[in-house]
């Protein structure tokens, strides 16, 4: 499928401008496929930081 290909590669993009928007490096993914979500790809993404109480 090439539709699947050119989703992936935007998501990244999408991820990691978003992540360096607000400062939070991007440091690690996971991928996993299946044959069921071709050219309709489903992306759970969700940021994780530590800050100071004050």
């Amino acid at each position: 499928m090439k539709k699947t290909p050119f989703l992936i590669n935007n998501v990244v993009k999408g991820i990691s401008h978003y992540g360096n928007c607000f400062g939070v490096p991007n440091i690690g993914g996971e991928l996993r496929f299946n044959k069921k979500y071709n050219n309709n790809i489903l992306v759970n993404a969700f940021a994780v930081g530590i800050v100071k109480k004050e």
